[in-house]
């Protein structure tokens, strides 16, 4: 069995975005490609202010969006619960979060006959 590896070193924005993209093909609720940018977004702001009118903040100015569009895209997220409701505060769920700083991944694939 030939094994395929592959090593990525990516900036923190990037290793969000790309694990939540490998991930994304094992969920049963996929996001669209720009759910996994804003999600990603979100992941790279400190935990304290994610949510909060700094943090929606810092993500629309990085991702380019209105008001609108961003609300439109933390509605879809909170609707296939990539964003929960915890304690009077929304959290993105830990099962989301890759490992701090790097994260191995083990798939196998078996082709039935």
């Amino acid at each position: 069995m030939r094994i395929i590896k592959k090593g990525l070193s990516l900036q923190e924005d990037e290793y969000y975005r790309t694990h939540l993209g490998i991930i994304n093909n094992f969920i049963p609720v996929k996001m669209t490609n720009r759910e996994i940018d804003v999600l990603a977004a979100f992941m790279v702001v400190d935990n304290l202010i994610r949510f909060e009118t700094k943090g929606k903040r810092l993500v629309k100015s990085a991702l380019g969006l209105s008001n609108g569009s961003l609300g439109n895209h933390l509605k879809r997220l909170r609707d296939k619960k990539f964003i929960i409701k915890l304690d009077n505060s929304e959290i993105i769920p830990n099962i989301f979060f890759p490992e701090s700083d790097i994260q191995y991944y083990n798939f196998l694939i078996k082709k039935e006959k």
